[in-house]
C-alpha cells in the first residue's frame, strides 16, 4: 500500500511539471457549429423555397398557359358529351327527344337527328376524353422542348405533335369503330355522322358562349383599368401639388461653399425660370397649347375678355341700310342687285343662320356675302368645299394621333374668334357647297341651329383627363356665336349633288338666274360700321311693328293658296314654315318691301320649289289652278316669282 501511494504522488508531480498547452482561438464558424440548433443562423429555409420554385418551374406541364388550355379543353369535353345527349334523337335517352333547345338548334342547322346505339355513345365519351388529353399532351410537349432550349416548331417537334394527334384519334375513333357490332359500312358511316354532328353543333354553341363571356370579362377588365388609372392620376396630381407646395415653402438652401441660396435660384440653376418650381397651372397650360395651339393663341390675344363695339350709327333704318348697300355695290363694286334680293338677304337672318345662294356661274352669288361684310365692317371666311367632305371634321378639323395635336381649320379658328367679338358680323361662305352632300358634312350645324341660341354647341374634341381645354371649349364643345352666319353657294350643273328638302326647309334660299340691269348712282356711296347688335335690334323692332305684321285677312288668303298646294301635291306646310312666315314677313316689310313680295318669296322658295321632279298627269291642271287663285286673290301683277316658277314647271311638263 505504501508503494502504491508513492507512485501516485510521483505521477501527480510529473503532471504539475509538464508545460500547459496554449489555447487556440475558436473561429466564429466553430462557435456557430457549437451553438444549439435553435440559435444557428441558417438560410436553409430560403434555399429550400428557391429549390422548390426551380423544380416547379422545370415542370413543363405546370405552366399557366398549359393549365388554361387544358381547362378549356376539359370544359369543351364535358360540353360535347352534354350536347351529344341533348342531340340524341331517341326518346329513351336522358335528354333525348325534340323538347330541348339544343336539339331544335341542331335541326335548324340542317343536322338531322340520328338514333345512336350504346357503342356510339361510348365513342362520343372517348372522343371527348381524348380531345382533352390531346390538348394536355401538345402543351406538355411544347413546353418541354421550350424549357430544354429545343426548337418547338422544328421537324422533330411537328412529328411528335402529329404522332400525338394520330394516337388520340386512333384510340377514340379507331377503337370506337372496332367495338361496333357488326362492323359494317353503314354502321361506321352512321357513327362518324353522329360524332361529326355533335362536334359541329357543340363548337358553334361553345364559340358563342366563349365570345359572350369573353366580351363581359373584357368590359369588366377595361372598366377596372380605367377606374384604377383615374385613381392613380388623382394620386399623382395630388402628390405633384404637395411637392410643389413643399418646394415653394422651402425658403433657402446652402450650396457647396456654404452660401445661402434661395429655392428659386436652385430652380434656375437646373434650367428653371428662377421663380421656384414650375406650378401645375403652368404645366397644364403648356400641354393645352400643344393640343390646340391656334385656339390657345386666341385666348392669349383676347386674354379671356370679349371685345365690345359701342359705335352706333344714329338714325339708321333698315330701308336706309338697303339703299346704301345697293348703291355701294353699284358704284364701288360694279355689281347690280334688285332691292328685293337685298331685302331677302338681310331679313333672311330672322329665319335661319344658313342661306343658300344658287344659280348660274358669274351671277354674284359669292360676291354678295363678301361685299356685305366689307360694307358693314364685318369679316367673311371663304371655305371651298371639296368632294371628299363627309362629316364635320372637314370643317372643324381632327385630332392627329401622330403629332398629338389638333389640326385646326380656318373655320374652327374663326368660329372660336367670333365668340370674343360678339358685335362683329361673321359670314362663313361654303363655296360650291353642293359639290359634296351638304346634309353630310353640315348635318351637325343644321341640327344645332334648330335649337335656341343658348344651346348652339357642337362637339369638337374631348381632351383626355389632365389636360385643360381652351378657355371657350368647355367639355370639348364649341359654342356657335349668334353673330356667325353661314352662306352656301351652289352652281346648278351635272357635277353637283341635289339638295335635300330638309336642307331647303332649314335655310333661306335665293336664286340668281336673272341678270339685273345696271343703274347709275349719283350720290356718295361709302361703307358703314354696323354692329351685329345694332342690326339685330333693327330687325327685332321691325318684327314687333304691328304695321309690318300679317293681318287675319292676309293669312286667310295665303293659307287658301298654300293649303290647296299642300292637299293636291302632298307638300308639307307645317309649323316650321308658319314660324318662318311670322318672322320673315315683318322683317322684309321693315326693310322697305311689301307683304305680297315677302309672301311671294315664301310661296315660291318654300312650297312651290318642292314640286321639282314631279311629272304626274295632274300636275299641270293643278299648277294652272294655283295661277288662277293668285290672280283672283292678289291680282295679275302680284307674286311674279311664284308665277315664273309655275310657268317653268309647266314648260318642262
Amino acid at each position: 500500500m505504501p508503494e502504491e501511494k508513492k507512485e501516485m504522488e510521483t505521477m501527480a508531480d510529473r503532471l504539475k511539471e509538464e508545460p500547459k498547452k496554449e489555447e487556440k482561438p475558436v473561429s466564429e464558424e466553430v462557435k456557430a457549429e457549437a451553438q444549439p440548433s435553435s440559435e444557428k443562423p441558417s438560410n436553409e429555409g430560403k434555399h429550400r423555397k428557391n429549390k422548390r420554385k426551380k423544380a416547379k418551374a422545370d415542370r413543363p406541364v405546370r405552366s399557366v398557359s398549359n393549365w388554361f388550355a387544358f381547362g378549356l379543353a376539359r370544359l369543351y369535353a364535358f360540353f360535347l358529351i352534354f350536347v351529344g345527349l341533348c342531340r340524341d334523337g331517341s326518346k329513351d335517352a336522358v335528354m333525348g327527344g325534340a323538347d330541348n333547345a339544343i336539339y331544335q338548334f341542331a335541326v335548324g342547322l340542317g343536322r338531322k337527328p340520328r338514333v345512336p346505339g350504346l357503342s356510339a355513345r361510348v365513342v362520343l365519351v372517348l372522343v371527348a376524353c381524348y380531345i382533352a388529353l390531346l390538348v394536355f399532351a401538345l402543351g406538355y410537349e411544347y413546353q418541354y422542348r421550350k424549357r430544354k432550349n429545343k426548337n418547338p416548331w422544328g421537324v422533330n417537334a411537328f412529328s411528335i405533335y402529329f404522332l400525338s394527334v394520330f394516337i388520340c384519334a386512333f384510340l377514340s375513333i379507331g377503337v370506337g369503330i372496332l367495338i361496333q357490332t357488326p362492323i359494317t359500312t353503314s354502321n361506321i358511316r352512321g357513327l362518324l355522322t353522329y360524332i361529326g354532328n355533335c362536334r359541329a353543333v357543340s363548337l358553334r354553341i361553345y364559340a358563342f358562349l366563349a365570345l359572350f363571356i369573353g366580351a363581359i370579362l373584357i368590359s369588366v377588365f377595361t372598366l377596372y383599368k380605367l377606374v384604377t388609372r383615374k385613381k392613380n392620376e388623382d394620386v399623382d396630381e395630388d402628390t405633384s401639388v404637395k411637392d410643389n407646395d413643399i418646394t415653394s415653402d422651402r425658403p433657402e438652401a446652402t450650396d457647396a461653399e456654404g452660401n445661402v441660396t434661395s429655392a428659386g435660384d436652385i430652380s434656375a440653376a437646373f434650367g428653371g425660370n428662377g421663380s421656384g418650381s414650375t406650378s401645375l397651372e403652368e404645366a397644364t397650360i403648356k400641354e393645352r397649347e400643344q393640343v390646340f395651339p391656334g385656339l390657345s393663341s386666341l385666348d392669349k390675344v383676347y386674354n379671356g375678355v370679349k371685345s365690345k363695339d359701342n359705335s352706333i350709327i344714329d338714325n339708321l333704318t333698315l330701308p336706309d341700310l338697303i339703299t346704301q348697300f345697293r348703291n355701294y355695290l353699284a358704284k364701288v363694286e360694279k355689281l347690280y342687285y334688285s332691292a328685293d334680293d337685298l331685302r331677302t338677304f338681310v331679313a333672311g337672318r330672322t329665319v335661319s343662320h344658313f342661306s343658300i345662294l344658287e344659280g348660274r356661274s358669274g351671277t354674284g352669288k359669292s360676291s354678295l356675302p363678301r361685299f356685305f361684310c366689307k360694307f358693314v365692317n364685318g369679316e367673311v371666311v371663304f371655305l371651298p368645299v371639296q368632294a371628299t367632305w363627309r362629316d364635320k371634321t372637314s370643317l372643324l378639323g381632327y385630332f392627329n394621333d401622330f403629332t398629338k395635336t389638333y389640326n385646326e381649320t380656318d373655320a374652327l379658328l374663326k368660329l372660336y374668334e367670333a365668340n370674343y367679338n360678339p358685335d362683329k358680323i361673321y359670314r362663313f361662305v361654303l363655296d360650291e357647297r353642293n359639290i359634296s352632300r351638304v346634309e353630310y358634312y353640315f348635318a351637325d350645324f343644321l341640327s344645332t341651329l334648330e335649337y335656341p341660341e343658348d344651346q348652339w354647341k357642337i362637339r369638337v374634341y374631348q381632351l383626355p383627363y389632365g389636360f385643360i381645354p381652351p378657355r371657350l371649349l368647355g367639355e370639348g364643345k364649341l359654342k356657335i356665336a349668334p353673330n356667325s352666319y353661314f352662306v352656301g353657294t351652289a352652281n346648278q350643273d351635272e357635277s353637283t349633288f341635289a339638295i335635300a328638302d330638309k336642307v331647303y326647309d332649314r335655310s333661306v334660299t335665293m336664286d340668281f338666274n336673272d341678270r339685273n340691269e345696271p343703274f347709275v348712282v349719283e350720290e356718295d356711296a361709302k361703307s358703314i360700321h354696323l354692329t351685329n347688335t345694332q342690326l339685330t335690334t333693327l330687325l327685332e323692332e321691325a318684327k314687333k311693328n304691328q304695321d309690318n305684321q300679317l293681318t287675319k285677312a292676309d293669312r286667310k288668303k295665303f293659307d287658301a293658296v298654300a293649303n290647296y298646294i299642300a292637299e293636291n301635291f302632298s307638300v308639307a306646310y307645317g309649323n316650321r314654315i308658319l314660324n318662318q312666315i311670322e318672322n320673315f314677313v315683318p322683317a322684309f316689310v321693315g326693310c322697305g318691301g311689301k307683304k305680297e313680295d315677302a309672301l311671294d318669296y315664301v310661296l315660291s322658295e318654300k312650297i312651290v320649289r318642292k314640286l321639282q321632279g314631279r311629272f304626274e298627269d295632274y300636275v299641270r291642271p293643278c299648277l294652272e289652278e294655283v295661277d288662277k287663285m293668285l290672280t283672283s286673290l292678289y291680282g295679275a301683277k302680284e307674286f311674279p316669282r311664284t308665277r315664273k316658277r309655275i310657268k317653268e314647271r309647266i314648260k318642262k311638263l
